[in-house]
C-alpha cells in the first residue's frame, strides 16, 4: 500500500513536469518533440478528477467485473481519463452510458477468459501462428461467430489509431498488465510494466525524456 501511495505522489509530480516540458515545447512551436506530445493538443497532460470509491464499486457491479488495484487506486486517487499515451485515456464510464444490451454484452466480454501470452510468435492477418496459440485451431471461426476474440477479457483504455487499442487485462495469469492489440491484425504486444500506475509513470518519464515508450515490448 506505500508503494503505492508513493508511485501516486510521483506521478501527480511527474505530471505536473510533463505539463511544463510540453508547455513550454509547445510555446516554441513544437520542432523536433512534436512527436513526443502526441494527443497533448487534447488532453493538455490534465486527468479528469478521480470518482469514489463508491463509484468504482457501482461501476464493477454494473459489469461483474472486478478491477485490477492498481488502475483503481488510479481511479480513486489520480483521475478518471485525460493525460496518456497516443489520444489520451478513455474513461470506463463511457460503457455506462450505453443501452442495458450493450453493457450486458460488454460485461461477458470483459469477463470472458483473457486469451493474451506473454510470448508470442510475430505474425498479422496473414501468419496466423499467434492466433492459433492464443484461440486453438478453430479460432476463425469462432471470431466470425462473434464467441471469441483476442481482446476479450480486457478494458480498452488508449486509442492508438487505426483500430489499434492499449487495453488492461482484467483476468487471468498477465491480470493488471497493459497490452497493445488491433484484434486479428497483428500479435498483441504485453507491456513490460507489471501494472497500471507503473505503466503510467513510465510512461510520464518517457515524455520528459523526449522518447515516447508507451510501446513497451
Amino acid at each position: 500500500m506505500e508503494d503505492s501511495r508513493a508511485l501516486v505522489r510521483h506521478i501527480r509530480t511527474r505530471l505536473d513536469v510533463a505539463r511544463d516540458v510540453w508547455r513550454a515545447s509547445d510555446a516554441r512551436g513544437g520542432g523536433v518533440a512534436r512527436g513526443h506530445f502526441f494527443g497533448a493538443r487534447k488532453h493538455r497532460f490534465e486527468l479528469s478528477p478521480p470518482v469514489s470509491e463508491e463509484a468504482v464499486h457501482q461501476w464493477e457491479a454494473a459489469f461483474q467485473v472486478e478491477l485490477p488495484e492498481a488502475y483503481r487506486t488510479f481511479l480513486t486517487q489520480l483521475g478518471v481519463q485525460g493525460a496518456g499515451p497516443f489520444y489520451g485515456l478513455d474513461s470506463p464510464w463511457g460503457l455506462s452510458r450505453k443501452s442495458a444490451e450493450a453493457r450486458a454484452d460488454y460485461g461477458r466480454w470483459m469477463r470472458a477468459p483473457c486469451p493474451v501470452l506473454e510470448q508470442l510468435p510475430p505474425g498479422d492477418a496473414e501468419d496466423t501462428r499467434w492466433l492459433e496459440l492464443m484461440g486453438g485451431p478453430d479460432w476463425e471461426a469462432r471470431f466470425d461467430q462473434d464467441v471469441w476474440s483476442p481482446s476479450q477479457g480486457t478494458l480498452p483504455l488508449v486509442q492508438v489509431g487505426c483500430g489499434e487499442e492499449i487495453v488492461l487485462i482484467l483476468n487471468g495469469p498477465l491480470r493488471g498488465r497493459l497490452c497493445q492489440l488491433c484484434e486479428v491484425w497483428q500479435t498483441p504486444r504485453v507491456h513490460a510494466a507489471p501494472d497500471f500506475l507503473t505503466w503510467y509513470a513510465d510512461w510520464l518519464e518517457s515524455v520528459i525524456l523526449g522518447a515516447d515508450l508507451s510501446v513497451r515490448a
